[in-house]
Formats: structure tokens, sequence, C-alpha cells
């Protein structure tokens, strides 16, 4: 006897109980699941810089410099990644200098 995937998926569907899960659906579990996910995300975004090289990736810094605001940089310093007040990277001893237009 042959049966479609469409029948087999739609038996699967009956055998499934819908208001059973009603119970753990209410307020106070779904306020809990989004303040966990939030602080996930926040954890996330914090957690992340600790594990990037910036010294490593000098040159990637330069160059973003350069593309972004249009400045030829030679970084010479520490970089490192300030979380308060706001989340920001600072970079040390950097020379700075416009680039030159050709024609």
């Amino acid at each position: 006897m042959k049966t479609s995937a469409f029948k087999f998926v739609k038996l699967w569907i009956n055998k499934i109980d819908f208001y059973s899960s009603k119970k753990y659906l209410n307020k106070k579990t779904i306020s809990i699941s989004i303040g966990i996910f939030l602080l996930l995300v926040i954890l996330a975004y914090l957690l992340r810089p600790v594990y990037f090289d910036y010294d490593a990736k000098r040159e990637v810094l330069q160059d973003k410099i350069k593309n972004v605001f249009k400045l030829n940089t030679k970084i010479n310093g520490k970089i490192s990644y300030k979380i308060f007040p706001l989340p920001k990277i600072v970079i040390k001893n950097v020379r700075l200098g416009k680039i030159q237009k050709t024609n």
C-alpha cells in the first residue's frame, strides 16, 4: 500500500496534542524566556571583543580607518577595547595623514 508524504505528515500532526502545551505558555514563562534571551544577547555583545586579538589585526584596522575616514594611518601603540560608558576601540600612538588625490 502506497502512502504519500502528505498523508504521513497529516497523521503525524494529528497525533500531536497542542492543548497540553498551553499550560506551559503563560505570562510568567514567556517573560522569563524573553529575559534570558536578552541577557544572552547582552553577554554575547559584551564578551565578543575579549576574544578578538586587536594587535594581530592592526592592518585590518588601519585599512578600515583609511577607507572610512580617508586618512592614512600608522598604528604604533596599543589597541584596546573599552565597554563603559560606551563601547569603543581605543588606539594609542597613531600617526595620521591625508590621502593625496592623484589625477
